[in-house]
Parts: structure tokens; sequence; C-alpha cells
């Protein structure tokens, strides 16, 4: 949570509507799947990955920091939990490559509509 908290505070006023958009809506999709194997966590890495490659230059040491960030996420998920949340947090990831597509589809590497 820390380093996406830093990472939203940071480049806030780089996320136009359709960044805010997939924000919301991983928020909201985190707190319904909160009680399942679903991971919010996941979702946000990879959105937020996603946002830091698509800037130009892309921010290499964020995506570092947030590849890392999801690595920890998965080695602990495959020692200490079951199954179903490790699949459920390749799901998440599944879902926010999903939505990064449809960003990309709509919006320019700076995040503007496309005209």
């Amino acid at each position: 949570m820390g380093l996406g908290t830093a990472y939203v505070v940071q480049f806030r006023h780089e996320f136009p509507n359709a960044w805010k958009v997939a924000f919301g809506l991983a928020a909201i999709i985190g707190l319904v799947g909160v009680q399942s194997p679903f991971s919010g966590h996941a979702l946000w890495n990879t959105l937020f990955i996603g946002h830091a490659s698509r800037r130009t230059p892309p921010r290499k040491a964020w995506m570092i920091l947030l590849v890392l960030s999801m690595l920890h996420l998965f080695t602990m998920k495959v020692i200490f939990w079951r199954v179903q949340d490790v699949a459920g947090s390749l799901g998440s990831v599944l879902l926010g490559m999903v939505m990064l597509a449809i960003i990309t589809r709509f919006t320019r590497p700076d995040g503007q509509a496309r005209g």
C-alpha cells in the first residue's frame, strides 16, 4: 500500500479521466473482492506498472520497484497462502491487463483522449 500511495501522491496530476476511471473501478473491484482470492494489490500494481511504462520516457525506477513489489506479493502468496489466492492474483493481473488495453485503445501515451 505504501508504494502505491507514494505513486498516486507523486503523479496524481498526471491522471486524466481514463486513468481516474480505471483507478476508481480498481478501488470498487478491490472492495467487492476483499473476501475472495482476488488480489487488489496485484490489480493496482498492474495498473501502476502500465502507467509508468506509458510515460515518455518510461519511469524505469518506478517500474523496477513495482515489479519487485509484484514479485514479493506472488512469492508470499506461493509460500504462505492457498492455491486459490495465487490463482486470484493471476486473475487480478489479467483484469489489470484488460483495463490497460482499454486505456491504451482510447488514450495517447500522455493520457489524453485519442482524437
